[in-house]
């Protein structure tokens, strides 16, 4: 096997480690309390509106979405990634929300083209917003932004998350650990990009003050993604010794490593990010968690791990699941007197 097909195997193989890990649902993989449970919604006793007449749809890049929801990076380049895909696309289409594919890199790759029918996906929810995502470190390659240009034409993408993830890529391997640059990559790519790029944390956080940098340099959207959801550094911590069973492996002390999505999200709002600018993930399990979310200035919402299970099935089982959160944050809506922003 030459040197190329090596590592797209690699990367392959990795990502399938990863969905073992969390269709296995191992506590461990979810070690901080949910920050949405303790936050408390108005109580209106005496709804002056009816529960028919609440609307849950907003817009996000220029498409209607039934509510504020964007179904989260998970897989694509591995054994199951196509079937994963195409559920979530399907559902993501008869449900009206967003979804966003996993990691792209590994189309980048030499070789890595055969994995495109696992990403291409946009036949099967051709109505509603398509995302792509990379790592934020992927900017340091050598013809990035040509590779991203190839990519949102090919996908047929609406936006691109580039994610940062520090602690997970330090938990593997051979990880991208040099962020020295970053900021200054990202700004100097954003306008080569044509669709809006978002920057997205993998479930430790990005606190407020990053948060306004990101978006002084040109990006469109951040995805807080705090901790009280799926912790991605557990994950990747499982994963390489599931893979590298013979090597020093780190403890779960950074487990819980990061900054809860509650704490962001007002971190973001104390100092002036707008709601339009703020996507909240990290403990999104419910229509309720969805409405707690908005209640603390976040514009839209996002999740993976509750969505990963049925996913492996079934779209219709996705579906089940987007509408009971629809329904969920319809009944938050009317008895908080509460709306979805516009």
């Amino acid at each position: 096997m030459s040197q190329d097909a090596q590592t797209t195997t690699a990367i392959s193989r990795r990502k399938g480690h990863h969905l073992l890990v969390v269709l296995s649902e191992n506590p461990a993989i979810s070690p901080c309390p949910n920050s949405l449970q303790p936050i408390s919604l108005p109580r209106d006793p005496l709804p002056t509106r009816s529960l028919e007449s609440i609307s849950t749809s907003t817009k996000l890049l220029k498409r209607e979405l039934s509510f504020p929801f964007i179904i989260a990076s998970m897989t694509g380049g591995s054994q199951h990634g196509e079937a994963i895909n195409k559920n979530l696309a399907q559902a993501a289409e008869q449900e009206r929300v967003a979804f966003a594919l996993g990691s792209l890199r590994i189309l980048t790759k030499p070789g890595g083209l055969e994995q495109l029918p696992t990403f291409a996906v946009r036949n099967y929810c051709p109505s509603v917003p398509l995302i792509g995502n990379l790592g934020l470190t992927f900017l340091q390659e050598e013809e990035a932004v040509e590779h991203i240009l190839n990519l949102v034409d090919t996908l047929q993408l609406d936006a691109l998350y580039l994610h940062i993830n520090p602690m997970q890529e330090a938990m593997q391997l051979a990880g991208d650990t040099d962020n020295s640059e970053l900021l200054f990559l990202l700004e100097k790519a954003i306008p080569r990009i044509p669709v809006p790029v978002f920057v997205k944390e993998v479930g430790s956080g990005i606190p407020g003050k990053l948060a306004k940098q990101l978006l002084e340099c040109g990006v469109a959207k951040v995805d807080v993604a705090g901790t009280g959801g799926t912790s991605w550094v557990a994950v990747e911590r499982l994963a390489r010794i599931a893979a590298y069973p013979e090597e020093v492996q780190p403890s779960e002390v950074f487990d819980s490593w990061g900054t809860s999505t509650a704490d962001c999200l007002t971190e973001a709002v104390a100092l002036g990010v707008a709601r339009e600018q703020l996507i909240a993930s990290g403990g999104i399990r419910s229509g309720l968690d969805i409405a707690k979310a908005l209640s603390l200035g976040a514009g839209y919402t996002s999740a993976a791990t509750p969505l990963l299970a049925p996913a492996m099935q079934s779209s219709e089982g996705v579906a089940q699941v987007l509408a009971r959160w629809r329904l969920e944050l319809r009944m938050a809506l009317y008895s908080s007197g509460l709306d979805v922003p516009k």
